[in-house]
């Protein structure tokens, strides 16, 4: 038998609008996006997080992330969960 491809990884991008879908909300205006459990997993974070001005708690816990990325423009945050990735170490400030 073939072996399947493994699945791309979901983009922030893509996962934001799925949040999006599934909440009936705009992540952009949403103090609370849980980003958690991705299928298939996130794997980076990347600028597109900078979109959620608004956001105070930002959940990215059990996907594949291996390191932390940039976290500009999101002024309100307070509560990044980051448990069940793969982060090897914190990069230094």
């Amino acid at each position: 038998g073939r072996a399947t491809p493994a699945a791309m990884p979901t983009t922030v991008k893509d996962a934001i609008k799925k949040f999006e879908t599934t909440n009936e909300c705009v992540a952009a205006e949403a103090e609370k996006v849980l980003l958690y459990g991705t299928e298939p997993p996130i794997e980076k974070m990347d600028n597109s997080l900078a979109t959620l001005k608004k956001c105070v708690q930002l959940s990215l816990s059990t996907n594949n992330i291996e390191k932390i990325g940039s976290l500009a423009g999101l002024e309100c945050l307070k509560i990044l969960s980051l448990g069940k990735n793969q982060i090897k170490k914190a990069g230094k400030p």
